[in-house]
């Protein structure tokens, strides 16, 4: 590094002797400053190596009109440089990585604290004491490493730098700039370009070339916002910059993550054919609570309102309306033996030794009650003869979840790595990953709970779940690719991602117990859909059928369909179990939507607590700065 600092000192000087540094003071009569400073002098000494590294040294003097604490560079870590001669245009993504950062004084070589930061796709280098502020002259010089990877990883011909990148937020003057070329490469061409992204102006400056090194002097003002740019035509194969690693292994890592997720799949999730015994089993009449769990694996909060609407037809209670969507339960008789023993435990925890009760009055603890009520029906259906799902290994229904977010996480990690320039940024990678991790996994574990659904004839959830975690595998992969150059080792990651992720989703599989009792149950909602929604079919000769279907009607949703029904019938009662308001009459539309708003109160109380190229700025380098 000394040697490569040493030769710059001689361009510098070289600069000079040549006399391309010698401007007249009425060139830049009137600077105008921004944002409290502008930039009076910038000077910029680069050594090209042969693997397309540059070592870079920058003098810039800033006049400070307020007082300022310094100034701050920010150096592009990846981007496009784009390579344009006569009618071939070539446009090459790059990484660079920032080393052997050094800060000083020129006139006395004392070095001057700087701090380094992670910007966006830049690298920021601030410059100053925080505890100290500068008004007038102030000169910096910034000398680092800058080694470039470009994505195609083949030698270059040529080469497109930044001297002065277009993010500088003030004027910039007095600038002069000598690159030293490899041995033996001399520039077939040289095209040099000023102004805002894009522009292809060509400044007044005037440049020589002599054996292999470029001087020059720009002889105008950049405005805010400008830049300059060198774009060189060398010889062939000149520069041979690094290839990007080819990531064989991690893609070959990933191939067997998601091959082992799929053998899950096989294994444990794949639908077996049902047996012929199956079909011959007797239909079996389950209460709203169990056909709760038949078909989501737990029962709602819902089925606990159906259920005391299907107590109250056997009799154990009775509903009275009490206005303003209040319904008082009454007990009629003491729960028995015909019941479950979670079915008695929860209607005594209902009335809890009382006669009557509302919602209201429940009390908050009563979401234990339902919670235990609700692990009852589980372990109801836990016996080998009842199971309603396979008892597949927790690494068989977790494996994908898993696998996929540690893919994403390792492609995540790795590629905020290479922009990691200090512990911050190693501790802001840890907690990134384990966040990207945590995301990755619920969206994978709710690709698994709306899978299941698809069994209820509910796909909607997982074709919005499915589409969006689809969507942030492929933003995730083009991201990441484009940045890191390797747009295949990201597309294969994400690629492995979701078909773990996939695979996990659909290695949930029911018994054939299971099976047919959720076929059963699918075909008791649809038989009452049929009844209640179409006028062809054959609907209940009376309102006491009506009544007796009510609680499996309020479990599928389909009150509105079993009041347009009740009205046919002229002159309808209410059912034995439910007492209006004295001096009310029955109305079955409004009946049916007033018990429907008022049961939900009900539902609330189970909840409870239980919640869980070509021109300015188109090359490499460059970048911009301000002051603070």
């Amino acid at each position: 590094m000394a040697i490569k600092r040493g030769i710059a000192l001689l361009l510098l000087i070289l600069l000079w002797l040549t006399g391309q540094g010698k401007v007249k003071a009425e060139d830049y009569a009137v600077q105008l400053d921004y944002n409290g400073y502008r930039i009076t002098g910038y000077q910029i000494e680069t050594i090209v190596n042969k693997d397309a590294s540059i070592d870079v040294t920058e003098r810039i003097t800033a006049d400070f009109v307020q007082p300022k604490h310094g100034i701050y560079r920010e150096v592009p870590l990846t981007g496009s440089m784009v390579l344009e001669y006569e009618n071939a245009r070539t446009q090459l993504r790059y990484l660079a990585k920032v080393t052997e950062i050094a800060v000083k004084d020129p006139a006395s070589s004392a070095e001057i604290p700087y701090r380094k930061a992670w910007v966006g796709q830049s690298l920021r280098i601030q410059i100053g004491d925080s505890n100290r502020t500068y008004t007038g002259s102030k000169t910096y010089e910034l000398q680092y490493h800058y080694a470039l990877q470009t994505s195609k990883g083949i030698p270059l011909n040529g080469l497109s730098y930044n001297l002065i990148g277009t993010g500088w937020d003030t004027s910039i003057s007095h600038i002069q700039f000598a690159i030293r070329l490899p041995e033996d490469t001399v520039p077939n061409r040289i095209a040099i370009s000023s102004g805002a992204v894009g522009s292809k102006y060509t400044p007044n400056m005037e440049y020589s070339v002599q054996d292999g090194l470029i001087t020059g002097v720009v002889n105008e003002i950049l405005d805010p916002g400008d830049g300059l740019t060198l774009m060189m035509e060398l010889s062939e194969n000149a520069l041979q910059p690094p290839k990007a690693a080819s990531g064989y292994i991690e893609m070959l890592a990933f191939t067997v993550l998601a091959g082992v997720s799929v053998a899950f799949w096989l294994i444990y999730g794949r639908r077996r054919r049902s047996s012929s015994q199956m079909a011959g089993m007797d239909p079996i009449r389950l209460n709203p609570a169990a056909m709760s769990y038949v078909m989501h694996g737990s029962a709602s909060s819902q089925s606990l309102s159906a259920m005391i609407l299907y107590w109250a037809d056997l009799g154990y209670l009775k509903v009275m309306d009490e206005g303003k969507q209040v319904l008082r339960l009454v007990k009629l008789r003491e729960p028995d033996e015909s019941l479950q023993p979670y079915d008695r435990k929860m209607l005594e925890r209902l009335f809890n030794g009382k006669e009557s009760v509302t919602a209201a009055e429940l009390g908050d603890d009563f979401y234990k009650a339902f919670r235990d009520w609700k692990e009852g029906i589980a372990r109801d259906f836990q016996t080998p003869e009842r199971l309603i799902y396979e008892r597949s290994p927790l690494y068989a229904l977790a494996g994908g979840a898993i696998f996929s977010a540690s893919i994403i996480t390792v492609l995540a990690c790795q590629a905020m790595a290479f922009f990691c320039v200090d512990l911050a940024d190693v501790l802001l990678i840890l907690i990134t990953g384990i966040l990207t991790w945590f995301m990755v996994l619920l969206g994978s574990l709710l690709l698994i709970y709306f899978a299941d659904r698809l069994s209820i004839r509910m796909p909607l959830g997982f074709i919005v779940c499915g589409t969006v975690f689809g969507l942030f595998l492929w933003w995730f992969a083009n991201l990441t690719g484009d940045m890191m150059l390797n747009p295949w080792l990201y597309g294969a990651g994400s690629v492995a991602a979701g078909v773990c992720a996939l695979a996990g989703a659909f290695s949930k599989r029911r018994t054939e117990y299971g099976s047919r009792l959720l076929k059963q149950v699918l075909n008791y909602k649809t038989e009452l859909q049929q009844m209640y929604g179409s006028k062809n079919s054959e609907q209940p000769q009376d309102e006491g059928a009506c009544y007796k279907d009510l609680p499996y009607v309020f479990l599928f949703g389909l009150t509105s369909k079993w009041t347009a029904s009740l009205q046919r019938f002229t002159g309808a009662k209410p059912p034995e179990w439910y007492q209006a308001q004295p001096g009310s009459g029955f109305e079955p539309v409004q009946y049916a939507a007033y018990l429907n708003k008022s049961m939900g109160s009900f539902e609330s109380s189970s909840s409870g607590g239980d919640s869980s190229g070509g021109g300015s700025g188109s090359g490499a380098g460059g970048g911009g700065g301000g002051s603070w």
